[in-house]
C-alpha cells in the first residue's frame, strides 16, 4: 500500500515538472507583439473597423513547430475578426494577423477592454503532454451613443469613380488612429463625433489628405478628385465566329491616362476570374516611359484552355515598379455557348451590333444608287436624241 501511494505521489511530481517545463519552454519561444496592444477604438453601436494598420505579430522563436490558435475576450455583442486564427507556426517562423471589429446594434454604451489572446501548444512532444501557454494583448473600445454618417467618393477629372486605397483615422487624445481602411471608390461609415483624418493611397504614395469634423446626427460627404495613373473608357465586347456561331474572343478595350507625373515603366495586366474563382493573369503590355497624357489600347482575349460554362469576370490591374497602383472596375460576361441572331457578312461580329455588316449594306446602296442614277441618265439621253 505504501509503494502504491509512493509510486503515485511520484508520477504527479513527474507531470507537474514535465508539465512547467513544457509551459515555460512555450513562453520562451513563443512570443507576441503588434499594433493592437494599446489601441484605441471609438465606434457607435452597428458600426465596424476594420484597418491593415491594426495587427498582432506571433513569433516562434524555437526549434521545434507550434499549432497557435487565436482568440478573443470581448464583451457581449462584439466581435474581434481575425484573418487568421487556426495555423502551425513553424520554427524560426511569424505570422502576421490583421484585427477587424464589428459593434453590435444592442451594445451598451461605454468603456471595455478586449483582448486578443494567443494559444501556442508544440506539435511534437516527446512526453505526450503537449501543454502550451496564452499570451494576451488588450486594447480599448469606447462606444458611443451616438453617431453620424462619412461617405467618401474619390473620382477622376473626367468624373468617373476610381478605386483607391481609402484610410479613415479618428483623433483619440491627441493621436489618430486607423479605423477603416479599403480599396474601393466609395466608402461608406457609421462613426462617433470627432475629428478625422482620410488619407487617399495608390501604389503605396499618398495623394489626398483631408480632415473633418462629423457630430451627432451629420452626414459628412467627401468629393475627392484624384490626379493619378489610371484606365479609362474600359470596356469589353464578344466577338462571335460567324462560321461556327461559337464565341471566338473577348475583346478588351482600354485607355491609360497619365495625370500624375512622368513614370520610367508601367505593367498592364489582366486578371480573368470565373464564377469567382482566379482563372489567370495575362501581362498586356508594358510602357515605358509613360508620358503625362493617354494612350489607347486593346487586347482579343482568348482563354489559356476552352472557354467554359459560367460568369468570367474581367479586370485591369496597373503595376509601377512591380507593386500595384490602379484597378479597373471589374466587367461581366456570362458564357452560355448558344449563341443566336449572329450576322453573317464578317469573319467575326461583334455581340450588340454588326459594324461591318452595317457597311456592306451602305456600299451596296451606293452601288445600286449609281446604277439607277445611270439607267435614268441613259434613257433621259435616249429621248433626247430622238427629239
Amino acid at each position: 500500500m505504501f509503494l502504491k501511494s509512493f509510486f503515485i505521489a511520484l508520477l504527479s511530481v513527474l507531470n507537474l515538472v514535465l508539465f512547467t517545463s513544457t509551459q515555460a519552454n512555450a513562453q520562451e519561444n513563443i512570443a507576441v507583439a503588434g499594433t493592437f496592444s494599446g489601441w484605441h477604438y471609438t465606434l457607435p453601436p452597428g458600426s465596424e473597423s476594420s484597418s491593415d494598420d491594426s495587427f498582432i505579430i506571433v513569433f516562434n522563436e524555437g526549434t521545434q513547430d507550434f499549432s497557435v490558435k487565436i482568440d478573443s475576450l470581448v464583451p457581449d455583442g462584439v466581435d474581434i475578426i481575425f484573418s487568421q486564427n487556426n495555423f502551425t507556426l513553424s520554427a524560426g517562423q511569424n505570422v502576421k494577423i490583421f484585427i477587424s471589429l464589428k459593434v453590435g446594434q444592442s451594445v451598451i454604451p461605454g468603456e471595455y477592454e478586449i483582448s486578443a489572446i494567443c494559444t501556442a501548444r508544440p506539435i511534437s512532444s516527446t512526453n505526450g503532454i503537449g501543454i502550451g501557454a496564452a499570451l494576451s494583448q488588450k486594447a480599448y473600445l469606447e462606444i458611443s451613443g451616438e453617431f453620424g454618417f462619412a461617405v467618401i467618393h474619390t473620382f477622376t477629372p473626367d468624373n468617373q469613380p476610381l478605386i483607391t486605397q481609402i484610410k479613415l483615422q479618428k483623433m483619440d487624445n491627441g493621436q489618430y488612429y486607423e479605423i477603416k481602411s479599403d480599396e474601393t471608390a466609395t466608402l461608406e461609415v457609421r462613426i462617433s463625433p470627432g475629428s478625422y483624418l482620410v488619407n487617399i493611397i495608390m501604389g503605396g504614395e499618398k495623394l489626398i489628405e483631408e480632415k473633418f469634423v462629423i457630430s451627432d446626427g451629420e452626414t459628412k460627404t467627401l468629393n475627392l478628385l484624384v490626379n493619378a495613373v489610371y484606365f479609362e473608357g474600359y470596356d469589353i465586347v464578344p466577338a462571335y465566329s460567324t462560321e461556327t456561331n461559337q464565341l471566338a474572343f473577348i475583346k478588351v478595350v482600354y485607355t491609360v491616362r497619365n495625370l500624375y507625373r512622368s513614370i520610367e515603366k508601367a505593367d498592364v495586366y489582366l486578371s480573368v476570374n470565373l464564377d469567382g474563382n482566379q482563372l489567370e493573369e495575362i501581362p498586356l503590355v508594358t510602357l515605358g516611359p509613360l508620358d503625362i497624357g493617354q494612350i489607347g489600347l486593346n487586347y482579343n482575349y482568348i482563354p489559356t484552355n476552352s472557354w467554359t460554362r459560367g460568369e468570367y469576370s474581367f479586370c485591369l490591374k496597373l503595376y509601377l515598379d512591380g507593386e500595384t497602383y490602379s484597378i479597373s472596375p471589374n466587367k461581366y460576361f456570362s458564357y452560355t455557348s448558344d449563341v443566336t441572331n449572329i450576322p453573317s457578312t464578317t469573319s467575326y461580329s461583334n455581340s450588340g451590333s454588326s459594324i461591318e455588316g452595317k457597311k456592306t449594306i451602305i456600299i451596296l446602296g451606293i452601288i445600286a444608287g449609281i446604277l439607277i442614277f445611270g439607267v435614268c441618265s441613259w434613257f433621259i439621253f435616249i429621248k433626247r436624241r430622238k427629239s
